[in-house]
């Protein structure tokens, strides 16, 4: 089966382009039953591949269900849980270690470097699902002051790691 040895592209093309997609009574007349066949598995015609791949996504057991399952619910978890503990998607924009290893910690994962490195690639990932990432460098004037002309919580811990900074390369 062609489908098997293409699950992780399927998984990401449903998941760009079809993230609300019901999977109960598809049919091999549905659109994204087409775009899937004619852009990932390269057979526009092919009614055999149809059919398995909506036999497949109707199966809740099949690797392609379970790995989209899967992914939806771990972005999801990771988000929540990291807006529960008062992080924001600007916590996220340029790596540091510490949040590297808080978040670690969060997750109960060992806080080595390669674990580091993925946490955060997978914290930027779930802020970026559905807004965009801006450097702290094009938007401190715009992100300073909200609506309201207070300080935002983010530019506030920032300027406390930067004043914490700066005075201990003066000691």
């Amino acid at each position: 089966m062609i489908v098997l040895k293409k699950v992780d592209e399927i998984v990401h093309f449903i998941q760009q382009k079809y993230p609300t997609m019901e999977f109960d009574g598809i049919g091999v007349s549905h659109e994204a039953i087409s775009d899937i066949c004619n852009v990932i598995l390269k057979k526009g015609k092919c009614n055999k591949a149809k059919k398995n791949l909506v036999m497949t996504l109707n199966n809740a057991n099949s690797a392609l269900r379970k790995s989209l399952r899967a992914k939806t619910e771990n972005n999801t978890n990771l988000r929540k849980q990291l807006e529960d503990n008062d992080y924001s998607r600007n916590d996220f924009c340029t790596y540091t270690t510490e949040i590297a290893n808080l978040v670690c910690k969060l997750s109960k994962v060992k806080c080595d470097r390669r674990n580091q490195i993925r946490v955060f690639k997978r914290c930027q990932l779930s802020f970026k699902e559905n807004e965009a990432c801006t450097s702290s460098d094009v938007s401190s004037q715009t992100n300073m002051l909200d609506k309201d002309n207070h300080i935002n919580v983010s530019s506030a811990v920032c300027v406390k790691r930067k004043l914490f900074i700066d005075s201990s390369l003066q000691n």
